[in-house]
């Protein structure tokens, strides 16, 4: 007995939820480049907690988002929609290893 395919709702719906994953890891760098200018270092505020679990949360959910595109590319049809969402998720990813880099040289 063969299985049928997929609706097409639920393969739009992986689609957008990559997308919804890819810019939540997005805002999430973007917050640490707001927040992070405003903690003086002086002490473990609230502020840097969230600045340092921002920080490093944005590669996991980047992750997340890449590999979310990545079935979103090959199983949806509006393989854009994947293609954005990788984007997005790769976008903190960089950040981070480029910020982490630049603090080893």
């Amino acid at each position: 007995m063969m299985t049928d395919p997929a609706p097409h709702s639920s393969r739009r719906g992986l689609a957008i939820t990559s997308i919804v994953v890819g810019a939540v890891a997005t805002l999430m760098i973007i917050a640490f480049w707001t927040v992070g200018r405003a903690v003086d270092g002086q002490g473990l505020t609230d502020a840097a907690v969230l600045v340092v679990i921002s920080f490093y949360a944005s590669v996991i959910v980047g992750a997340v988002a890449v590999l979310l595109g990545i079935a979103a590319v090959v199983l949806s049809r509006p393989r854009l929609l994947g293609v954005i969402a990788i984007v997005l998720g790769l976008f903190p990813i960089v950040a981070v290893a480029v910020s982490l880099a630049t603090l080893a040289v």
